[in-house]
């Protein structure tokens, strides 16, 4: 995808069987949302310390609106999963 009208066309028309398997990526970089705040953190190290145990322990990560849950997750998965 080369830009952002390329990228509504194909969600709009593609298959969902298809469109959970692709990847997309818009040119350039969004903005950087700068260091997580601290309470953001203390889940992170509770979620990983949580990852390493045998077996592993799951849980719920609540915080209240705009205090950063969908950034936790982030960066779960962008900046702390394992590379492969």
């Amino acid at each position: 995808m080369d830009n952002v009208d390329d990228l509504i066309q194909c969600i709009t028309t593609e298959d969902d069987r298809v469109l959970r398997r692709k990847l997309f990526e818009l040119p350039g970089r969004g903005p950087t949302p700068g260091p997580a705040y601290g309470h953001q953190l203390a889940a992170l190290q509770r979620i990983e310390a949580g990852a390493a145990r045998e077996p592993p322990v799951s849980g719920i990560v609540h915080f209240p609106t705009g205090a950063g849950k969908t950034r936790v997750g982030l960066e779960l998965v962008a900046v702390r999963a394992p590379a492969g």
